[in-house]
């Protein structure tokens, strides 16, 4: 991990192996997330917009609230086909159908075992804003500062081993995640 968030999730999964190399009736199943938006299916349940959030997506919502004026972007210097920082977003009731899948099938794999839940694809900063902008018909307006410390050009979750031992595969997409976050939000 080259930042030290995700150098204490490495301690506690090392944590989880040994325990479980040295207890034969403990399993346990790490599921390495990526960067989960959107708001469940019920419309019940969303992201809690809190102002210090520095995360993009509610900060988006904030702008389309009219809370911000404008959107900071963390750096257009990445290598990256457009400069911005490409990440795995994964939508939340995915994440929960990963879960649903990997308890129905915790009985299979004793042990340790590690799933990376993403959708195996990674969006720009500026194809999630551009998401964003053409749910809204509006355009967001957004400011560039430097990069933080320890962001990572691109990151996207391997899915392959989650997709053939559990059967598990994302079902939404950005559009899916940015409607459902503006629906949420925004048409309320």
């Amino acid at each position: 991990p080259s930042h030290s968030y995700g150098a204490s999730k490495l301690i506690v999964e090392k944590i989880l192996k040994d325990h479980s190399s040295q207890n034969k009736d403990f399993s346990c199943a790490v599921l390495r997330y990526f960067n989960p938006i959107g708001v469940h299916s019920s419309y019940e349940i969303g992201e809690n917009l809190n102002k210090s959030n520095t995360n993009l997506v509610p900060n988006i919502v904030r702008v389309l609230k009219g809370e911000l004026k404008k959107l900071v972007v963390y750096g257009d210097d990445y290598n990256t086909h457009d400069g911005t920082g490409i990440r795995d977003y994964i939508h939340i009731d995915d994440l929960v159908s990963g879960h649903i899948s990997i308890l129905n099938k915790m009985e299979y794999y004793k042990k340790f075992n590690i799933w990376n839940l993403g959708t195996g694809k990674g969006h720009s900063v500026l194809e999630v804003i551009r998401a964003f902008e053409k749910i809204a018909e509006i355009k967001i307006p957004y400011t560039v500062k430097k990069r933080r410390p320890g962001d990572l050009d691109c990151s996207w979750a391997d899915v392959r081993k989650v997709n053939k031992e559990i059967n598990w595969f994302s079902k939404k997409n950005l559009h899916d995640m940015a409607s459902d976050v503006y629906n949420y939000y925004l048409k309320k």
